[in-house]
């Protein structure tokens, strides 16, 4: 009988190994620094609402969540730039509502439009409906679209999210995130209502659970009305069409209508160096008109001076021989008296 010698492997021979055998992948989080956001909100229609999908520690919404990302992440790997997706929450409307937010390198020309196209009305074997996409990094205020505007003045209280001081910086990450989600949110209810709608404008947040103020902007000529608007954001918050938010204590006011410029056109405009030097060179030529008035009306009262010692010379002369004539006539009145 043999017996084969047995060596104990060495610590070196055990790493050897365990390099030769398999490949150790070290999860990295990629820097958002070099990614920007893009915020997506859609309805699943093919599945139940669980209560449990709330709760972000529950088994549910992590093999949900794991679920909807794959299937955006299948449906997106063609796009150019495309990294990764994050499912945000849930929350019950029309079936499922579910907002996530898909990360794209910033060194690559991605829109919300190629996004929507690309996730279309099915992910996976999830069927899905009324997509909304919203690229953070654009800005909140839009360029004008019409030559007039009528401007309703909205202020909705939304009680069931709470306030922070970060929501009172309009530059804040957590201010330009949130008046993305509620535009995106507001433009999808008021465009399927109102025919002349042009665009939203989120203009700050306060304190009481959440308060926000925003603009609905209609076209010139729009027959919609303060009451219009209330009632179709309250219809929309009762039929949990507004992606997990709940409006109340709405109020509208209608302001006088705004002129804008059209579209294309450009709003001449100076430097402010231009505008220094026309008011330096204005300031000169008065200065120089002044100056000319003053030399004239100098030389005006210098001629004028000239001839009254001219006329008072002459009156001096005139005085003189008066009295020589005077003085004649009195010697030869003398005369004739002796």
């Amino acid at each position: 009988m043999s017996f084969a010698a047995s060596v104990s492997p060495t610590p070196s021979t055990v790493n050897d190994t365990l390099l030769a055998s398999s490949t150790v992948t070290i999860p990295t989080t990629p820097d958002q620094g070099t990614m920007k956001r893009f915020i997506v909100y859609m309805t699943i229609t093919n599945r139940s609402y669980d209560a449990m999908l709330k709760d972000k520690e529950s088994n549910k919404f992590g093999t949900f969540s794991k679920k909807v990302e794959d299937s955006v992440k299948t449906a997106l790997e063609e796009v150019e730039g495309f990294v990764y997706s994050k499912v945000e929450r849930f929350s019950e409307g029309n079936d499922i509502d579910c907002q996530m937010t898909v990360f794209v390198k910033k060194t690559v020309s991605v829109t919300e439009e190629k996004i929507r196209e690309k996730l279309g009305n099915k992910i996976g074997d999830l069927e899905i409906t009324g997509v909304i996409v919203v690229d953070t990094t654009l800005p909140t205020k839009e360029a004008p679209t019409a030559e007039e505007e009528i401007v309703f003045e909205v202020t909705v209280t939304i009680p069931d999210k709470e306030f922070t001081e970060e929501l009172s910086d309009s530059t804040s990450p957590k201010f330009k995130e949130l008046a993305a989600q509620l535009k995106a949110i507001l433009t999808d209810v008021l465009k399927k209502k109102f025919a002349n709608f042009l665009r939203t404008e989120i203009t700050g947040f306060s304190n009481g659970s959440i308060i926000c103020k925003f603009n609905v902007i209609t076209a010139q000529g729009s027959t919609t009305s303060d009451e219009d608007i209330k009632d179709a954001l309250t219809e929309a918050s009762n039929k949990n069409e507004t992606k997990g938010f709940t409006f109340t204590q709405i109020t509208v006011e209608k302001k006088v209508a705004s002129e804008k410029p059209r579209t294309g056109d450009k709003e001449t405009t100076f430097p402010d160096w231009v505008i220094v030097v026309i008011a330096a060179f204005g300031v000169m030529v008065l200065l120089i008109v002044l100056m000319v008035y003053l030399i004239f009306r100098k030389r005006r009262i210098h001629h004028h001076a000239l001839d009254f010692l001219d006329t008072y010379d002459n009156i001096g002369i005139a005085l003189e021989d008066f009295h020589e004539r005077k003085m004649t006539v009195c010697q030869q009145e003398n005369g004739r008296t002796e």
